[in-house]
């Protein structure tokens, strides 16, 4: 972050979960909200009910509706863990540039 004041250039996201985070918090006064949520549930188990979560394959792990990037970082994508880097990652790099309080 030290580079981009130094710069005086604007980071900007790329990572889905970042563009749209960073989208929502841009808008929320205009919307007249400060509380949003980000899910994760967009990959190839969006619709499997929870019971059947124990029981998933790396196959079918790997069949995600949207993109194709390999099977290590397809899984490492898919984990909760990198959805909680992902949000660390956004707190830090975009939170006070998306006008947090």
């Amino acid at each position: 972050m030290a580079a981009v004041e130094k710069s005086g250039k604007e980071l900007l996201p790329v990572d889905s979960e970042h563009k749209r985070s960073t989208s929502v918090l841009a808008r929320r006064d205009a919307w007249g909200s400060a509380a949003d949520s980000l899910t994760a549930s967009g990959g190839p188990f969006r619709k499997t009910p929870l019971k059947n979560l124990a029981n998933v394959t790396t196959e079918q792990a790997l069949a995600h509706p949207n993109w194709r990037m390999g099977n290590r970082i397809t899984i490492d994508s898919a984990t909760m863990m990198n959805k909680g880097f992902e949000v660390i990652e956004a707190r830090w790099l975009f939170w006070d540039e998306a006008g947090s309080d």
